[in-house]
């Protein structure tokens, strides 16, 4: 919280000397979000499913809080010295950061259409998608685009009126 949402200045200066470095914190990512997936499609074969965790899902998104709004369309602070760096561009540009995105909506829709009532992983849903949102029109445009993104908007539109149409008692 209040921090800005910049790739750190060191492993930009690191990722312009050594390839292997970018290798290594793009197959972190990719590692990450295999399991995010995984659990994801577990929930979906059975949301009631009491070997899956809730708190491993809020930490999955606890990572993409942080990872997803520094590194998708990243900022350049001026660190990379005009030279082209991979760690700026990896999520940067075109179909990769439109897949960042559409994983990171997929996995939000997943979360509250199966998990619904867990308080913790919906807050962590809602952060992340307000923390994509306030970077700016490319990202939010990119939301839009994701057809995740568009469910969720759908499903929200249909459900909003259930909720408001409650007693107060419920």
């Amino acid at each position: 919280e209040g921090e800005t949402s910049v790739i750190p200045e060191y492993i930009v200066m690191i990722c312009q000397s050594d390839i292997d470095i970018i290798n290594n914190i793009v197959s972190s990512v990719q590692v990450i979000m295999s399991l995010a997936q995984f659990q994801a499609s577990k929930i979906a074969e059975n949301p009631n499913d009491t070997t899956l965790s809730p708190l491993l899902a809020v930490t999955f998104l606890w990572f993409l809080n942080r990872w997803a709004p520094t590194y998708i369309l990243p900022v350049d602070v001026g660190s990379s010295d005009g030279k082209p760096n991979k760690i700026l561009s990896t999520w940067g540009e075109g179909d990769n950061a439109s897949q960042a995105v559409a994983f990171c909506t997929t996995l939000c829709l997943h979360y509250q259409c199966y998990w619904p009532l867990e308080f913790d992983v919906q807050k962590s849903v809602s952060k992340l998608l307000f923390q994509l949102a306030k970077r700016g029109w490319k990202i939010r445009k990119l939301l839009l685009d994701s057809p995740s993104f568009q469910q969720m908007a759908t499903l929200h539109c249909l459900t909003a009126g259930l909720r408001h149409g409650a007693p107060p008692a419920e």
